[in-house]
């Protein structure tokens, strides 16, 4: 029996040895690793953080374009309301000119009478002309 209890002493014994080297593995093993960790840990949370803020950048300048591009339509809407106020009122004026050109060649087609001065009848003419205008 002695024989036995040898055995399992030195059974229990290497046991203990292994478990000893275990946990003096595992400790030496967080000792070393425990600062990378610290460090890829503190990374991991500086990257967050960057990406956190570039997440917030892109937002606004999303919003800032988003505003740009409304005022930009508006300001291509406005011109070409303006363009179509400066054509129409464009085409009035020729419209105008046409009729104001076509009452003066009218007025210098007509024939003064034979005998009356020339320059009399055309300020008649004209007097005539701008009393009819101012009537309307």
């Amino acid at each position: 029996m002695t024989g036995g209890w040898k055995a399992a002493a030195l059974a229990l014994a290497a046991a203990l040895l292994i478990a000893a080297g275990a946990g003096m593995g595992a400790w030496l093993a967080a000792g070393y690793y425990r600062p990378l960790l610290d460090t890829a840990q503190k990374q991991i949370a500086d990257s967050s953080a960057a990406v956190a803020s570039c997440v917030t950048t892109r937002e606004s300048l999303a919003a800032s374009v988003e505003t740009q591009n409304q005022a930009l339509v508006r300001l291509q809407a406005a011109a070409a309301q303006s363009a179509e106020r400066a054509q129409a009122a464009q085409q009035a004026a020729e419209g105008r000119a046409l009729a104001a050109e076509q009452k003066a060649q009218a007025i210098l087609a007509e024939r003064t009478p034979s005998g009356a001065d020339a320059g009399s009848a055309a300020r008649q003419a004209f007097d005539q002309e701008l009393a009819q205008e101012r009537a309307q």
